[in-house]
């Protein structure tokens, strides 16, 4: 079992962990924590990073254009610009009564969560800066003209991104610098040891070894175990 390609692998990745850490992680090299003003620094430069975008729904009337039919696309949108203005109906029952997108008809017109920067593959920017544009979910904007479309956009619901504070971001940020910074020691350990050592790669060999390890079902079943390496701080 010992020329098992699965367990040599197995045997020669706990190898390799025994080598790290016994010396980019020993307590002598390990990475250093960042410090507080390093943790500032990285906040005050990636401030977008914890803070989401705005984010928006909305109930939408779709009007088709069709060739051919413009003077039936004229008097319809002033239809629909009437109903609005007498607000004797909801919106949602005016959408399942002109719009001429069927989909949407089933849902009211609720369009689903659309990002404030960021393109929609759903919806024409035009349609998407009308949206942001309301100031509240009474407010209504129409008729808005995007390529083969007339639209009436009524907004449903807003939610302002809100930024992190320093004090709430600061155990992910330390994290994630933490973990950086051991990657790049293990990276520039690696380049030491290519430094130093005399290294010959048989790529023919690597592609019959990787193709031989493809049709095996996965790791050896068993009681294999490896000793956990010592805890690290």
């Amino acid at each position: 079992l010992d020329k098992d390609p699965e367990i040599q692998r197995y045997v020669k990745a706990q190898a390799v962990n025994k080598l790290l850490h016994s010396t980019v992680d020993a307590q002598a090299t390990a990475p250093i924590l960042p410090t507080e003003a390093e943790l500032q620094a990285y906040y005050d430069a990636n401030l977008k990073e914890f803070t989401p975008p705005t984010v928006a729904r909305a109930q939408v009337i779709s009007l088709l254009k069709r060739a051919g039919h413009e003077a039936a696309l004229t008097q319809k949108t002033d239809t629909v610009k009437q109903a609005l203005e007498s607000k004797e109906k909801p919106f949602g029952e005016l959408v399942k009564l002109y719009s001429d997108d069927p989909a949407s008809k089933t849902y009211a017109g609720v369009t689903n969560w659309i990002a404030q920067g960021e393109p929609s593959k759903q919806y024409p920017q035009a349609l998407v800066d009308a949206i942001f544009a309301l100031k509240d979910t009474t407010s209504v904007s129409g008729p808005i003209a995007a390529g083969d479309w007339v639209y009436f956009v009524k907004l449903q619901e807003r939610r302002d991104g809100q930024t992190t504070g320093f004090t709430q971001a600061r155990p992910g940020i330390a994290q994630k610098m933490l973990r950086q910074k051991r990657v790049d020691s293990y990276q520039a350990f690696v380049t030491s040891l290519g430094q130093t050592t005399k290294v010959e790669t048989f790529p023919d060999k690597v592609k019959e070894l990787l193709a031989a390890t493809t049709k095996t079902s996965g790791p050896p079943m068993g009681p294999v175990r490896a000793s956990a390496p010592a805890a690290t701080k």
